[in-house]
């Protein structure tokens, strides 16, 4: 590859591959009622299909290193979207929560393992300058899944209404997209590391791990947040406006258009502020509106739907430039990880502090999270200037 081009059957694979991780993530939450009432499930089964998706998830991300190593880049990702297919179809077919729970495993394996991939593939597919828009957008496509994934069942019900159906559309859909995978993806070739400043350096084992640990702590605190936001604002809304069903669906469909909005905008806005400072700013901003929300007005959190959109991409892109290409798989694989065990406690946590102490109080965890990611992402020349490359 040129250092100037772009290598578009790598963004191709990365975005079409996040798109559908991002329908069969987001089908699972609006069929999930009629699933636990169909199968007889308990809040503690129903909670525990989550839970298993995202341990998984977690396994998938540690994994990725040794797929890649065992395999190639093609045959990582085709067995990545296969398992996600997998998983797809055995929760349509579920008669009973055994099915469920493995295509739970299923799913949360092809996540885990899509995760890395994706994120590490798209720092190789273009010049560093390219690197900040490519990120971008490939993290657009899991936002547009979020906004398309309940208007797709919602057309399908009217229709063939039923839980299953629904879920056999996404099984279907994937099953399309795999095969054009499959066959879009032939000849593709590992073209080399991504771009680098031509003095860094490699890392010592050691720093590399604490390095990860700390990418981790900045993507993991970010995410449970926005996965915090964007499953309990319904909820909230609800429970202090009194907003009905409808209105906090709008609500919601409102942030998640905010999530699009904001990183389709930095695909084709750089700002000339730097990655480190364009971060802050992003989490300055998220943490204000999550405060008003929580202590004036709780619509203030559909606002942080904008100002955390272009925190992910710009994170991804912020590693690219800090780590040398063939350590990224690695580091993604531990940050990706943490942000699995993370969700995972966020979940346990919010349910918790919210049976006790109501939602309101609950949320409080968001800003907590975002002042502690800000304030690892705020050490990190420190960190980095401490570790060197020892």
């Amino acid at each position: 590859m040129h250092p100037k081009a772009i290598n578009f059957k790598f963004v191709w694979l990365c975005y079409s591959s996040l798109f559908l991780l991002g329908l069969a993530d987001n089908i699972r939450g609006p069929l999930f009622p009629d699933v636990m009432k169909n199968l007889d499930l308990s809040d503690f089964q129903g909670s525990s299909l989550w839970g298993i998706a995202s341990a998984f998830a977690f396994l998938g991300c540690l994994l990725t290193p040794w797929l890649l190593r065992k395999t190639n880049l093609r045959i990582s990702f085709l067995i990545s979207m296969f398992l996600m297919l997998l998983g797809q179809w055995f929760a349509a077919f579920a008669i009973h929560y055994g099915f469920a729970a493995v295509g739970s495993v299923s799913l949360g394996l092809s996540f885990g393992f899509l995760g890395v991939l994706q994120n590490a593939l798209i720092l190789r597919s273009g010049p560093a300058d390219r690197i900040q828009s490519l990120q971008a957008g490939l993290h657009s496509q899991y936002a547009l899944a979020s906004l398309l994934a309940p208007l797709m069942l919602s057309s399908v019900a009217l229709f063939l209404p039923g839980w299953r159906i629904g879920a056999l559309a996404g099984a279907l859909i994937t099953s399309i997209g795999f095969v054009f995978l499959l066959w879009s993806s032939r000849g593709l070739q590992d073209t080399g590391p991504a771009p680098r400043p031509p003095e860094m350096k490699r890392h010592s084992p050691r720093s590399l791990l604490v390095r990860a640990i700390w990418v981790g702590c900045v993507l993991g605190f970010y995410v449970i947040v926005e996965i915090m936001a964007s499953s309990r604002l319904a909820l909230l809304l609800q429970r202090e406006m009194n907003f009905q069903f409808e209105e906090a669906s709008l609500a919601t469909t409102l942030f998640f258009v905010g999530l699009l909005v904001g990183r389709v905008l930095f695909i084709f806005w750089q700002p000339q502020k730097s990655l480190r400072i364009q971060l802050v700013l992003s989490h300055a901003l998220t943490l204000i509106f999550l405060i008003l929300g929580l202590v004036h007005d709780p619509r203030w959190v559909i606002l942080t739907g904008l100002s955390m959109a272009p925190f992910y991409p710009l994170a991804m892109a912020y590693i690219g430039s800090r780590f040398h290409g063939d350590e990224i798989p690695q580091v993604a694989a531990v940050a990706l990880s943490i942000n699995s065990f993370l969700t995972v406690i966020m979940h346990l946590g919010v349910g918790a502090l919210t049976e006790q102490f109501g939602i309101l109080r609950a949320i409080w965890l968001g800003p907590f999270a975002i002042a502690i990611s800000l304030s690892f992402l705020l050490s990190d020349n420190w960190l980095f200037r401490k570790l060197g490359t020892q």
